[in-house]
């Protein structure tokens, strides 16, 4: 997503928050104008409730791969799973039903970061005595990347201080991932070689992922309030974004890392799923 874009998305929820507010009655200009009638002929008002949230992501990738035919420790099993922390930031606002229910919107920035690693086998050239041999190699898969998650969310607060979130999300790519694969040999006699015919044991290419896919999901969370104040209150709390979406399209591929032995089957990557478990902070006023 350009950085046009993810303003304009940001722009879009403090006027609809400002439009809110407005509705506050002019006895009480800072508390707005949702009122529940009682028999005794008072009412109730429910201040609307800003907030920023900060944390850590818990990425989880995980997808499905199938051969044509078995490769036995292929290297392309890297691509199976992953794994990795990065940070997000939010702000929201809280919309008052009554005195224990509300509906919340809330705009995050949510970093991403996961990665994995795996020894598996690929075949080399043994230039001395002209055969193929196996050798065990290392691959090192890192992601990178960033989206703009919007959330609406129902809000229930239960057993005193604790709150329950729920509700739909949706996901937008802050731009492309970027995807780093680091190959390395680990066999004796095993190299990698450029085009000028040099050799080395370490192989790094970088590449940018623009296929990633806006994804629709779950939110889910759960926090405990710590009031500060009587307008400010602090609540730790922990979500699970699980993305009903998948992050790229199927792919289908060659893998060819053991073309002597196993010849050169196709392999496809499918239902490719990247959830999030989430720790964060909240500060509401």
């Amino acid at each position: 997503m350009s950085l046009s874009k993810t303003f304009l998305l940001v722009l879009l929820f403090i006027s609809f928050s400002q439009i809110l507010m407005a509705q506050e009655n002019v006895l009480k200009p800072k508390t707005p104008a949702k009122e529940v009638a009682r028999d005794d002929a008072e009412y109730d008002y429910y201040p609307i409730g800003f907030g920023i949230e900060a944390g850590i992501n818990y990425n989880m990738f995980s997808q499905t791969l199938s051969w044509e035919s078995e490769v036995p420790q292929s290297i392309f099993n890297v691509f199976k799973s992953a794994s990795g922390i990065s940070p997000y930031f939010a702000v929201a606002a809280d919309f008052p039903i009554n005195g224990q229910m509300g509906i919340q919107a809330k705009i995050a920035y949510d970093g991403r970061s996961y990665s994995n690693t795996y020894t598996g086998v690929a075949e080399y050239y043994d230039f001395v005595n002209l055969v193929y041999l196996d050798g065990d190699e290392e691959q090192k898969l890192e992601i990178t990347g960033a989206d703009i998650s919007i959330s609406a969310l129902f809000r229930y607060n239960f057993a005193r201080n604790l709150v329950l979130t729920v509700g739909p999300m949706i996901s937008l790519p802050a731009g492309d991932y970027t995807q780093k694969l680091t190959q390395t040999s680990l066999s004796e006699g095993r190299y990698f070689y450029d085009e000028e015919g040099n050799a080395f044991k370490v192989n790094v290419r970088t590449d940018k992922i623009t296929d990633i896919k806006t994804r629709f999901g779950l939110d889910l969370g759960l926090g405990y309030k710590i009031p500060l104040s009587s307008s400010m209150t602090l609540i730790p709390q922990v979500r699970f974004n699980f993305m009903l979406s998948k992050i790229t399209d199927d792919q289908t591929v060659i893998d060819d890392s053991r073309a002597v032995q196993y010849g050169e089957p196709f392999l496809q990557a499918s239902d490719a799923k990247l959830h999030t478990l989430k720790f964060g902070i909240a500060l509401w006023f």
